[in-house]
């Protein structure tokens, strides 16, 4: 026995018929099809800006560590050598 008399199937009380009920479910699947769709396009690009970012950001930390490092080094050293009054290893003078 159906859990309602067939003049008052659900659709009746919503006001649209099964057919249109389909259409307007058909439309949203394609919308959300379409918005899945360019999320994913977006996260993609998102994804290949931020390795371009860290990519570039390795890079520059990279330089300036070389840039850096040995010019601090060197410094230290030349302010050892004179405050300590130490010889240059190499040549035997003092620095």
């Amino acid at each position: 026995m159906p859990l309602w008399k067939r003049s008052e199937a659900p659709t009746r009380q919503i006001g649209t018929s099964l057919p249109e009920l389909t259409e307007r479910l058909e439309a949203l699947e394609r919308r959300v099809k379409a918005l899945r769709l360019e999320w994913d396009d977006a996260f993609e690009r998102l994804e290949r800006v931020m390795g371009r970012l860290a990519k570039q950001r390795g890079r520059l930390e990279a330089s300036q560590t070389d840039d850096r490092e040995p010019a601090r080094a060197e410094t230290l050293i030349e302010r050892l050598r004179r405050e300590h009054g130490l010889q240059n290893a190499a040549t035997g003078t003092p620095r």
